[in-house]
């Protein structure tokens, strides 16, 4: 049967669609056979999609939680962002990116204000590449989970939590866009991240000061406690 799905889509005009279309259709046929699929849990799989089509609002989107927690997100980022030697690797972008967040000063403060970017801005390094700012230390933080896909992660005894990050995109004139994050150093999540989404080289010592240490640009911080982390963003060259 395989042959006669593969040979409808033969006279597909863009030949990148045909090449996607037939192999769809051979990885698919090939795990039905594999698993022996029934076709109470075929019906079951088309329940499950319905749900996420329903849930998908133009702030929630079910099917990139599913891409995510499914590994399919990350290995698309991986197949397109193929190592460069001293680049900073990617990630997966992640539902936080917002458009016309505020632009703060080089050691400014990305905190919550009245707009609700909660925890957003937009910063520019100065002559040297050099930029700072301050934050709260991230936490772990879990993925919806109260839709399919939470159900989904529920039945495979999985967690819905992040291991604890903060977010980058970084751009810069002829070089590529990198989405990356930072994970703190020790966080118990950094293996079992729900969207698979720590590298090795993302994963920073966040270097925790007592209250009453100095910080870097001299401000009062009433005694709290405070951590210092650095990362040295790498961008590839952009490709022609």
């Amino acid at each position: 049967m395989v042959r006669t799905v593969l040979a409808s889509f033969e006279n597909t005009p863009d030949p990148r669609l045909r090449e996607v279309m037939q192999a769809l259709v051979r990885h698919v046929h090939g795990f039905i056979r594999e698993v022996r699929l029934t076709e109470a849990e075929w019906q079951h799989a088309i329940d499950f999609l319905t749900a996420a089509g329903h849930i998908t609002t133009d702030r929630r989107q079910e099917f990139v939680l599913l891409s995510d927690v499914l590994g399919a997100s990350m290995q698309t980022i991986n197949v397109n962002h193929e190592a460069t030697a001293g680049a900073t690797e990617a990630t997966v972008v992640g539902p936080f990116f917002v458009e016309g967040s505020p632009e703060i000063p080089i050691g400014g403060d990305v905190q919550y204000d009245h707009g609700q970017l909660a925890g957003r801005a937009c910063l520019f390094t100065d002559d040297q590449g050099d930029y700072a700012f301050w934050e709260l230390t991230p936490t772990p933080y879990p993925i919806p989970h109260d839709g399919p896909v939470g159900a989904l992660l529920d039945e495979t005894g999985r967690s819905p939590l992040r291991a604890s990050d903060l977010r980058f995109m970084a751009t810069g004139p002829g070089l590529r866009t990198l989405v990356t994050h930072i994970f703190v150093d020790g966080d118990h999540l950094l293996d079992s991240d729900a969207v698979f989404g720590v590298k090795d080289s993302l994963v920073k010592r966040f270097e925790r000061h007592p209250g009453g240490t100095p910080t870097p640009d001299g401000r009062d911080l009433s005694g709290q406690s405070w951590s210092r982390v650095r990362f040295d963003i790498v961008l590839a060259p952009r490709r022609s």
